[in-house]
């Protein structure tokens, strides 16, 4: 009954460890470090997940934001080639790193690319990321829908922690049980 009671606790504590620790960290680009994952895994434009980075996307903005997973800590030049801009964003110490283009950039087609240099200063190759298209756009679009979103970490962590609490109580009551019978 000891080593039941025992799994019932640490089973929730696995659950949380899962849904806390980083989602999709896929690296970058695959010259970093010898890291085995490709450019365009855990890469969005504005909120759109980039599957081929040859098929072009549609962006509805003429400020997309891109984002994604690569090194923790590292330094991650964009290029966008039809202007051509560049820009840098760094990643947090989970490798998650966005950035929101600061210029309107002109409708029609443009593809993107990007290079990271990790903490220890070695720089990627540049890779292409993807090729979007900007609409003539007459405002800016604000609204995300839920499904682009992705979990909400906290709202898992909280359902999970409350059943830690409704298995300790259980445990509790059915202990007390035990005990006066």
């Amino acid at each position: 009954m000891k080593m039941l009671m025992k799994l019932w606790i640490i089973l929730p504590l696995l659950l949380i460890v899962f849904f806390i620790s980083t989602p999709n960290s896929a690296y970058a680009l695959s010259s970093v470090l010898g890291t085995s994952k490709v450019a365009g895994e855990g890469i969005t434009i504005g909120g759109v997940a980039i599957e081929d980075p040859t098929e072009e996307l549609t962006v509805n903005s003429q400020t997309p934001t891109f984002s994604g997973y690569t090194l923790p800590n590292a330094k991650v030049t964009l290029i966008i080639r039809s202007e051509p801009i560049y820009r840098e964003t760094l990643s947090d110490a989970t490798g998650y790193w966005t950035y929101t283009l600061d210029i309107p950039i002109e409708e029609g087609s443009h593809t993107v690319s990007m290079n990271v240099t990790d903490s220890d200063g070695n720089t990627s190759e540049e890779a292409l990321v993807a090729s979007f298209r900007v609409p003539g756009v007459k405002g800016e679009s604000t609204v995300v829908s839920p499904e682009k979103l992705g979990p909400n970490y906290l709202t898992v962590s909280l359902v999970v922690l409350g059943a830690l609490v409704l298995l300790a109580a259980t445990y509790a009551f059915l202990t007390k049980k035990s005990r006066s019978t």
